[in-house]
């Protein structure tokens, strides 16, 4: 044997050995101690959604879009949760396998040489670089090494002070070129402006072209700058563990634009005559109404008198401060009085109503009998507290 021979015989001699052996309870603790971090994450991510979600649905804040903003986050947590719940079970049928066999560690000055014996047979041999390791998560009692997507489990109560494994740290990424952090930063900061720029053209298109502009491709061309920053992240994110930038602002800047100009375009036209005659009632309220789920208004004559009725029937969830000043309001009652009675003679009224109000729209009072004789406009408006529901009927008086 040569010298040289000898020299790299020493230089892979083990410097530190370890057997373990792992109980259900020691793999449970570090599995469940590792996906503590990601649970809370999720858990946290999952009722910002539902938050938002809720609000959405009951705000209308988001109605022109039909939907997508919601589901685009919905389908981000789902993506989220399958991932963690994919790795958890993993995790899980490995279990018996791993509580069922011997781990023989062996540590060189640079290299881990891992040896699993199961029933005294090897199933598994493997000689790492120390410089491969990809992550060290330090998890209560335990170590957890990934090399090559492979997670080994370390106890660090059985190892000295001065062990390699106290010490050990991940590979240190590749750090990017000059060109290519500038090219990244430049394609980061192109898909903010091309996102913006994106939703301002489909709004633009939107207002002069209506539903037309639905046909029109303009507003999707800015999204190629933020769909290149997204693939030229995760090329980053696999080439030097970087572009984490590239790939938010690429994903999010997308979204926007498909999001905004497919909702705009596909929008409804707006129904004045309907934003004409709910502005009407929020006069005659007294408060502005929210967003009703179901808006019927049509007109009709009879025993010769003409009338224009408008049935509103609200989201449980924003009718409070309507039914706020209902309930505090001196103009409505939960009674009739003998003006209301009087007022209602010619048109007759609806039953099962919870508050009453008429509203004179010629001298601006409520539930009163003018002093003077002559022909009124006025509006009779019944509020049912258990259906969140408001008619409103609009009609002469005479005096």
């Amino acid at each position: 044997m040569t010298d040289t021979e000898v020299f790299e015989k020493k230089e892979n001699m083990p410097t530190e050995s370890y057997q373990f052996f792992y109980t259900e309870q020691e793999y449970k603790e570090a599995r469940n101690t590792y996906f503590k971090g990601g649970i809370i994450r999720t858990v946290a991510f999952g009722l910002l959604c539902l938050g938002l979600g809720i609000y959405f649905c009951t705000s209308g804040a988001l109605e022109f879009t039909d939907g997508l903003f919601i589901g685009l986050w919905a389908m981000y947590l789902l993506i989220s949760v399958s991932s963690l719940i994919r790795v958890f079970r993993s995790w899980t049928d490995n279990m018996s396998k791993v509580c069922s066999s011997v781990y023989n560690f062996k540590l060189t000055e640079d290299r881990l040489i891992i040896d699993i014996f199961r029933d005294s047979e090897r199933v598994f041999y493997n000689d790492f670089k120390l410089a491969d390791l990809r992550q060290k998560a330090d998890v209560g009692r335990f170590y957890l090494l990934v090399f090559t997507n492979q997670v080994f489990i370390v106890k660090k109560e059985e190892l000295p002070n001065n062990s390699i494994f106290h010490t050990l740290k991940p590979k240190d990424p590749e750090k990017p070129s000059k060109t290519l952090k500038g090219f990244s930063v430049a394609l980061l900061v192109l898909s903010i402006v091309a996102g913006v720029c994106g939703m301002v053209c489909a709004m633009a298109l939107h207002v002069s072209l209506g539903i037309e502009a639905f046909r029109w491709w303009y507003p999707y061309a800015f999204a190629l700058i933020p769909v290149a920053s997204f693939f030229f992240g995760w090329y980053m994110k696999k080439k030097c563990n970087g572009g984490r930038g590239n790939i938010i602002a690429g994903f999010f800047a997308t979204m926007m634009i498909f999001c905004v100009f497919f909702g705009l375009g596909s929008a409804k036209p707006v129904d004045t005559e309907k934003e004409y005659q709910i502005s009407k009632v929020e006069l005659y309220t007294g408060v502005d109404l929210p967003n009703p789920s179901c808006f019927e208004s049509y007109t009709d004559t009879a025993d010769g008198i003409d009338y224009r009725d408008t049935f509103m029937e609200f989201n449980a969830f924003n009718v409070k401060h309507l039914e706020s000043v209902i309930k505090s309001s001196e103009n409505w009652a939960a009674t009739y009085s003998a003006d209301i009675t009087e007022l209602l003679s010619d048109v007759g009224a609806f039953k099962d109503w919870d508050f009453i109000s008429v509203y004179n729209i010629t001298t601006d009072e409520y539930n009163k009998v003018p002093d003077n004789e002559g022909t009124y406009d006025m509006a009779a408006m019944y509020y049912y507290m258990d259906d969140n529901q408001l008619y409103v009927t609009e009609y002469e008086y005479t005096k």
